[in-house]
C-alpha cells in the first residue's frame, strides 16, 4: 500500500474563491467589490488581506497575479491568519509567486497547523512521509495526520490508515487501519474505498465479505481509482458476487490499463480472447464515455 495523495494537487486545491471571486461584505450578505475589500486590506484587516490574495490568485475580473497573491497572503500570514499561512506555505512549496523554498513552506505550514488549520496539518504529514524537502520522519507524519484526521479530513484519515496498515510511525494495527479507511471512505475518498475493499476481500480485521468488497471497489472505480477498476474487472470476469459479464469486465480492465496498472494489460488480453468483435467494440465504447465522479472539495 502506498500514500497516493499528491501534495502538489492538495496545495493547488486549497486556493478556493469565496462567493464566486468576492467575499461577502459581512453586513448585507452581498458580495463585496474588489475595491471595498482592498480598502479594508490596506487598512490592515487580516481577513480582507487574505481575501484580496485569493482574488489575485484566481483573477477576480482581471488577470491572475501570483506575486500579488503571495504579497497579500504574506501580510495576512504575518498577522497570524491561519488560512493565509497555509496558502503562503503552498506557494513556497510550489514556487508560485515566490521562489520555491521548502524551508519556508515548512515554516508557514507549521505556523498554520499549530493553530489547527487542517489542510496545513495534512501538508506537514505529506512532507514528512514523502521526504518532500525534509528528512523522512514517519512518526512526525503520523502525528500530523492524526491531528487532521481527528478534524475529519478524509485525506488524512486515509493516510493514517496507511500508517497503521504498514506500521509507519505507529505500531502496526489493522483494526485501526480499517477504522480510518472506513471514515475516509464514507466521505468519498477513492483510495480509502479501495483499501476498504481489499480489507473485505482478504479478511483484514473484518470478516471476509465479497459483496461488501465489491461495493467499495465500485465506488472507488466510479471515481477513477485504477486499482479498484482492476479488481472490479476481475470480479465481472470470474462472476464473483455478480453474474459474469465480459463487456463490463473489459470496460473496467481497459480503464485500469489506461491508468498504467501493469497487470491490467495481460488481464485485458485474457478477457478479450473470450469476446466477439462486437462485444469488444461495445466495451470500448462504454470505456470511452466513462467520466469519473468528482471527489468532495476540502472544507478549508
Amino acid at each position: 500500500m502506498h500514500v497516493k495523495s499528491a501534495l502538489n494537487v492538495l496545495l493547488v486545491a486549497t486556493i478556493v474563491s469565496v462567493g464566486g471571486s468576492f467575499p461577502l461584505d459581512g453586513q448585507s450578505g452581498q458580495p463585496a467589490t474588489f475595491a471595498e475589500t482592498l480598502a479594508k486590506a490596506q487598512a490592515g484587516d487580516a481577513k480582507s488581506q487574505c481575501d484580496v490574495a485569493v482574488m489575485y490568485e484566481n483573477g477576480a475580473g482581471f488577470p491572475a497575479d501570483q506575486e500579488d497573491a503571495a504579497k497579500w497572503f504574506r501580510k495576512a500570514a504575518e498577522q497570524g491568519n491561519s488560512k493565509a499561512q497555509n496558502e503562503l506555505g503552498a506557494m513556497y512549496h510550489a514556487g508560485r509567486g515566490v521562489p520555491k523554498d521548502n524551508s519556508e513552506a515548512l515554516k508557514w505550514f507549521r505556523l498554520s497547523a499549530d493553530q489547527g488549520y487542517v489542510r496545513a496539518q495534512l501538508s506537514l504529514g505529506l512532507m514528512y512521509s514523502q521526504e518532500d524537502g525534509v528528512t523522512r520522519d514517519y512518526t512526525e507524519a503520523a502525528k500530523w495526520y492524526l491531528k487532521a484526521a481527528e478534524q475529519g479530513d478524509a485525506d488524512a484519515e486515509h493516510n493514517l490508515g496507511i500508517a497503521y496498515a504498514n506500521g509507519y510511525g505507529v505500531t502496526r494495527n489493522l483494526e485501526q487501519a480499517v477504522k480510518w479507511f472506513r471514515k475516509a471512505a464514507e466521505q468519498g475518498n477513492a483510495d480509502a474505498e479501495y483499501e476498504l475493499g481489499i480489507a473485505y476481500i482478504r479478511g483484514l480485521a473484518v470478516t471476509v465479505d465479497h459483496q461488501e468488497a465489491l461495493k467499495w471497489f465500485r465506488r472507488a472505480s466510479e471515481q477513477g481509482n485504477g486499482e479498484a477498476q482492476f479488481n472490479l474487472g476481475v470480479a465481472y470476469y470470474i462472476g464473483d458476487g455478480m453474474p459474469k459479464n465480459l463487456i463490463e469486465a473489459y470496460k473496467w480492465m481497459s480503464l485500469s490499463d489506461a491508468q498504467g496498472v501493469a497487470r491490467a494489460t495481460n488481464a485485458l488480453q485474457t478477457i478479450s480472447s473470450e469476446m466477439s468483435a462486437s462485444e469488444i467494440a461495445e466495451a470500448k465504447q462504454l470505456a470511452s464515455t466513462f467520466k469519473p465522479t468528482a471527489l468532495p472539495k476540502p472544507s478549508q
